[in-house]
Order: structure tokens, then sequence, then C-alpha cells
């Protein structure tokens, strides 16, 4: 039986969510009118701050023992379709919301002013990606998701097209969205199969309501091809190898809000965790192997071409691979530890990734290259760059004392239960992560300066001040995990609880088919 859920009029009396998804796009409408790139910046500056507070106060709100959808609203949208405009948070979201406006609030800070070129696009730009950011973590209708699934790819073609650093920057932002629009497609199928799978099943007509699709006693072979139909619609946009193709490219191209809002938020690994999971669990159980198979090849390749890199962002990319790959086999896992540590982990993404993304777009506005052998003794001209691109480096790679340890921690001994196997995999890949991380700390911060390297100034205070509080969160939620364990334990309990239940499913199917075959004699008595 799926949770109960509590609403916002039961919690708050105010549509919060709604308040979430409406400011972005209202201060990017007020930014296309700003008359210059000064008053541009200030009210980018008020709708970033409002953004944050307003998407912080879940983390306040929700009751973190309740594993159901919270703040919920439902507003009627299609309902001859079944589809409505419903909104929820629950523990998994509500950390992503309040990260996806402090990081959005840190690229403003330090990219809307005067010197960016055309700022009231760029600002409408970024507030409308934050916008879809924040509708694919509260939409609670499986069209409703859809609708911001895709809203994420205008922004980041303008972005990307427009204001990208790359010659080819044209071609990365239509691949980008020529290979999102393939991946889209196969995902629109599998939700449209859900609604109709919903309609067959109880003959009460089409659902797109996680809640009651949860609900329903779907055949195992419709489960299999649901599943096969989202693992790749998700895969494209985690991304999951070897559906990648696109994100090398674009990272080296984008423009730095780019590159900070797609290296660290990983909407496909979300996706998996809120929809593939609970809604195919039969399916999730038998394709389990197939998941550790995907990220331990994801987490190697993207290890070793990391390795091989001479582009800083393409490295840097292909490293964001190999976390995915990390995070996919805690999901295969499919028990409580490894399902939170891909929780934590899809976190951390989000707060390491982003941090030493925005740091390497501090590096290209002085030097004007990411190319390693243009690079070379940061440490001596920006020591306090430095400084925290070690830090937030180490942390992505398990350091303890940091969050990064408590993901990959939870992680290796969710495999260590499931399969020792998959947990010694996981440790070489982690090898291998350290390999490429030492070659970039030698290439870009040790050694002797080159270029405009040997002249780049340091981190200015509004720079200074954003990376500082990804590193005070990054030191916090190491040394003080509790209260994000605590906050995600409730909802990955009652997907795991499901997952259970299906592996008992799994087991009964397999043991009357070794009775049918003769493997087994049901007729012998048991002994005690």
């Amino acid at each position: 039986m799926s949770p109960v859920e509590l609403t916002a009029a039961d919690t708050l009396g105010l549509p919060l969510l709604s308040l979430v998804l409406i400011v972005p796009i209202a201060f990017a409408v007020l930014a296309l009118f700003a008359p210059d790139g000064v008053q541009v910046r200030r009210v980018a500056l008020v709708g970033g701050v409002l953004e944050l507070i307003l998407a912080s106060l879940p983390l306040f709100l929700i009751d973190r023992d309740h594993p159901g959808m919270q703040l919920v609203e439902r507003h009627e949208w299609m309902p001859s379709l079944g589809v409505m405009a419903q909104l929820g948070v629950d523990g998994l979201s509500a950390p992503l919301l309040a990260l996806t406006a402090l990081i959005t609030l840190g690229v403003i800070a330090v990219g809307a002013g005067p010197q960016q070129r055309m700022p009231q696009v760029w600002v409408g730009a970024i507030f409308t990606l934050e916008t879809a950011l924040m509708g694919v973590y509260t939409a609670q209708d499986l069209i409703f998701f859809f609708m911001f699934w895709e809203m994420t790819l205008i922004p980041l073609h303008l972005l990307t097209s427009i204001y990208g650093v790359g010659r080819e920057r044209g071609f990365a932002a239509n691949k980008l969205v020529m290979t999102m629009m393939v991946g889209g497609g196969v995902l629109l199928l599998a939700f449209l199969l859900l609604g109709e799978t919903h309609r067959e099943l109880t003959g009460q007509g089409f659902s797109f309501d996680p809640v009651k699709l949860q609900a329903l006693d779907i055949p195992l072979s419709r489960q299999l091809l649901l599943f096969g139909l989202m693992l790749i619609g998700f895969g494209f946009k985690a991304p999951i190898f070897p559906f990648h193709s696109w994100m090398p490219g674009l990272l080296q191209e984008g423009s730095l809000g780019v590159g900070v809002l797609t290296v660290g938020f990983k909407l496909g690994v979300y996706g998996l965790i809120r929809f593939v999971l609970p809604l195919t669990p039969d399916a999730v159980v038998l394709a389990a192997p197939l998941l550790a198979v995907l990220g331990v090849s994801g987490l190697f390749y993207g290890a070793l071409v990391a390795l091989r890199q001479e582009s800083l962002r393409r490295a840097l990319a292909f490293g964001g691979l190999s976390h995915v790959g990390f995070a996919l086999v805690g999901l295969a896992s499919l028990n409580v530890q490894g399902v939170q540590g891909a929780v934590i982990c899809l976190v951390n993404m989000a707060l390491l990734s982003t941090g030493v993304f925005l740091l390497t777009g501090f590096v290209w506005l002085r030097t004007r290259t990411s190319e390693l052998h243009q690079l070379g003794g940061l440490w001596l001209t920006m020591p306090k760059m430095s400084t925290f691109f070690v830090l937030l480096s180490v942390a992505g790679l398990g350091l303890p004392g940091t969050s990064g340890f408590i993901g990959e921690h939870l992680v290796l001994l969710g495999a260590a239960r499931a399969n020792p196997a998959w947990a010694l995999l996981l440790a070489l890949g982690a090898a291998l992560g350290a390999a490429w991380t030492w070659r970039l700390f030698q290439s870009v911060i040790f050694g002797r300066p080159q270029g405009d390297a040997a002249t780049a100034t340091d981190l200015r205070p509004r720079e200074l001040l954003c990376v500082a509080l990804l590193a005070a969160l990054t030191l916090g939620g190491g040394l003080v995990p509790g209260p994000l364990l605590a906050l995600t334990r409730a909802p990955v309990e009652a997907i795991t609880a499901r997952l259970d239940e299906a592996q008992q499913r799994a087991e009964a199917r397999q043991g009357e088919w070794l009775v049918s075959i003769g493997v087994i004699n049901d007729d012998l008595p048991t002994q005690n």
C-alpha cells in the first residue's frame, strides 16, 4: 500500500511548491524588461534569493518519518485524459530543491551583470532552466513531469548555442536537443503505456498518478517492457553508459551556467529512483545484474577515458559518467544501504560536481582555456581556487570527513551485501577515479604556471563566497551526516520494501519453475 500523502493545505496553508515554480519564471520575465546589465543583475539576485528561501522551506516543513509525498497540490489540467497538474515533495527531492536554488543563485551571482552579452536573455534562460529543474523534482503526474523534463532543452540550447565558449557550440547544442528528443520520445512512450495499463487493469480510464500506478498488479511481461523503455529514456539524460555521447561536447563547448547546472544535477538518476524502482519492482529485481553491469561499465569507462583527456572540462565530463556508474550499482543492490547510498551520491553530485565545474569556469574566465598543457601552477597564482578545487575533488572520491564518504560508503555496503564481487569492482573503479583526479592536480594545480595562468588572479569575493558555501556543506555533510540520512531514509525504505516484496515473488516463481521441471520435488517432507 502506498503511503498516505500530506497536502500543502494540511501542512502550510499555501501552495508553496507552486510558488517555487512561478517565482523563477516571473523574474525571468522581469529581467527581459530590465533596461541594462546593472538592473538585470539586481533583478536576478532578488529572484535568486527569494527562490532559495522558498525552495529551502520544505527541508524544515516535511515530516522526516513520513515516507509519502508531502506539501501535495492538485490542480485540474486535462481531466478527460487523466492528467493532473500535481506537485509534491519528500525526503528524496527536498534537498535537491534547495541545492538547485543555491547553485542557480551562485551562477547568477558570478555570471549576471554588465559584462554578460545580452544579459536579459542569459538571466531569462537561467531562470527558465531553474523552473524546469524544480518541476522535475516536484511533479507527481507522469505527463506533467514530462513537460518539465523536455522544458530543460530550450534554455540549455540557448545557453550553449549563444553563450557557449567553443567553436563547435552550435553543433553541441543541436546534438543535445536531437539526442534528448530520442530519449524523451522513448520515455513518453513508457508513460503513455503506464496510463494505458491503468485503464486496462482498472477499467477506470487513464491515470498518470504514480501513487495509483504503484497500487496496480502489473504483469511481469508489461513491467519488463516498461522498465526497458524507462531505462533508455532516463539513461540518455543521466547519462548512463553508453547513452553519454552528448555530454562531453556540451560541457566542452557550453557556457559556465550550462556546465554547472548539467554536470551536477543527474536528472536521469533521479528518474530511476523516483519512478523505475517503485513502478516496475519485479522487472528491477530481474534486471538488477544488468543495472550492475551498466554501472560498472560506466564507472570504468568514464575513469579510463578521463585519465586520457587533455581538456579539463572533458575530463570532468567523463568523471561525471563514472560517478553515475557508481550510483547505478547502488541501485542494483536492491537494499536500503545501496539505494540510500545512491540517493546520497545524487545529492553529492549536485554539490561537489557543480562546485568543481564552477571553479573550472572561473579558471577559464581568467585564462580562456581548459587545455591541460596550457594550465599548471595555479597553486602559486590562485591559492584559494586551488584549495577549494582539491577539497571538492577529493570529497568526490569519498574522503572521510566529507559528504562524499557517506554516499560511497553506503553504496559499497549495499553492493557487498548483494554481491561481494560488485563491491570489489567498485573499489577498483574508485582507485581509477583517484588516478585521473591526481593527474588533474598535477596538470592544473602543481607544476609551473603556463601562459595566462601565470598572471591569473585569485577568486573574487562573490566567487569565494559561492564556493565557500559549497565547501561548508561538503564538510558539514561529512562531519554531521545524521540530518541528511534521516531525511532520505523513510522514502528509501518505502522503495526497498517494494523491492523486497518483488524479490519474494521472484523466489516463489523460481521455486515453481524448479518444481515444474523436476529439479525440486515438492512432495518431499521437510525437516525441522
